[in-house]
């Protein structure tokens, strides 16, 4: 007779196995590495391998450093499918070291004690199998097609320069579709380097005469700052080795954020300072957030949990905005209280104006937000791009045509 503990813990066996089964159930075989489907075995894994494989998922949990896990999830059944989740996680890491750790979970979960595919084995399947089948559904896609636009953007990890090199194009049956040609590492980021690889990428998938425009940020590398002046920059590098015109895409991302930051340093307050000041004022330090909170029940607003705010990271500022304002009234009367309060925070909660700038800039960016994440889209054409930047602008000149008649 099985207690209940014991009915349950079946019973949660098989939803972890209804979660993992579609992606580990598939044999390798070492000598074709063709995946070979099998019917799913209907027995479910006895109570001593459910709780093995737990724990070896709950290890794999924390090596990450998700130490919260067991404790925002209160339940039993939360964390069996936080657990059920990790299963997923581990089958799609970019580290092929990890499939060492899967082949063993693969074994525990579904008694396949002859499955293997460790590091060695996916790497081999993923490199030699998997990654040349790609490259060729993208050159028999690029066939099809007329026109494309190239993109590259280079981006540090560590010491090293990386630099892919991504194709644009339309393609009648799917729309608009991005591919990564070729994901290189560079000894630098100057514009011979940039334009030499670019060209290397455009001759190896016979694009030089499909390519109408060229797309990256707004840097005197790519295109020679904002007039475009000089020869010192891979936009003219490229019209120049292609003997013909192309068009010169910026970000058009970066060009909104940029603005809105331009204007946000005209405001009598320098609002980004003070959200980060805020914010690490309480970051980390648990009395001065107990102690918040009441002031908070004091001033009857209900606390919410500050956000930080980034340089990098456009939207952020706009969320951390609304945050403050939201409980406003607490932080003003608790900055207010405190004898070692900033001079730059007493200053900025006892000008009465300032929770007016925060709502000004909050709502001008809500608008600003919006339209970033449009033009953020991966399927959008150069002239959805210019419809989406006149359609901003009109509202940015309406809201000045506004303020203007309201003065008069």
């Amino acid at each position: 007779m099985q207690s209940s503990d014991q009915l349950r813990n079946e019973k949660l066996g098989k939803k972890i196995m209804s979660e993992c089964r579609p992606i580990f159930h598939s044999r390798v075989s070492a000598k074709t590495y063709k995946c070979d489907e099998e019917e799913p075995d209907e027995k479910p894994p006895s109570t001593k391998e459910m709780l093995e494989a737990l724990q070896f998922l709950r290890r794999g949990i924390q090596q990450r450093g998700d130490f919260d896990v067991f404790e925002k999830h209160k339940s039993y059944e939360d964390i069996i499918m936080k657990l059920a989740e990790e299963a997923k996680i581990q089958s799609t890491l970019d580290s092929f070291n990890s499939m060492t750790c899967t082949s063993t979970l693969i074994r525990k979960l579904f008694d396949e004690k002859k499955f293997t595919s460790a590091r060695t084995k996916t790497r081999e399947v993923a490199v030699n199998v998997i990654a040349p089948f790609a490259v060729q559904l993208t050159i028999d896609d690029l066939k099809t097609v007329d026109f494309v636009s190239i993109l590259v953007d280079a981006s540090n990890h560590k010491a090293i320069k990386l630099v892919p090199v991504i194709v644009r194009y339309f393609s009648p049956t799917t729309g608009v579709r991005n591919k990564i040609l070729e994901f290189s590492n560079l000894p630098g980021e100057t514009a011979d380097l940039i334009h030499n690889q670019i060209i290397k990428v455009l001759n190896s998938f016979n694009l030089t005469e499909k390519i109408i425009s060229y797309s990256a940020d707004n840097t005197n590398t790519n295109f020679g700052g904002l007039q475009r002046k000089g020869k010192n920059n891979v936009f003219i590098k490229l019209k120049e080795t292609l003997n013909k015109e192309i068009l010169g895409m910026c970000c058009y991302a970066h060009i909104i954020h940029n603005s809105i930051q331009c204007a946000s340093d005209c405001l009598p307050i320098d609002i980004e300072s003070i959200v980060c000041k805020i914010f690490g004022f309480f970051h980390i330090y648990t009395v001065r957030v107990e102690n918040l909170k009441e002031f908070c029940d004091f001033a009857d607003v209900q606390y919410k949990d500050l956000l930080s705010h980034s340089k990098t990271r456009w939207l952020s500022l706009f969320p951390a905005i609304e945050r403050i304002i939201s409980i406003y009234n607490g932080l003003k009367s608790y900055f207010l209280s405190q004898n070692t309060c900033p001079n730059a925070l007493k200053i900025f909660f006892e000008n009465e104006s300032s929770l007016l700038w925060l709502k000004f800039l909050s709502s001008q960016l809500k608008t600003i937000n919006s339209y970033i994440k449009k033009v953020e889209s991966q399927k959008l054409s150069a002239i959805e791009l210019t419809i989406i930047m006149e359609d901003l602008m009109q509202k940015i000149e309406n809201k000045t045509g506004k303020i203007s008649h309201d003065r008069n």
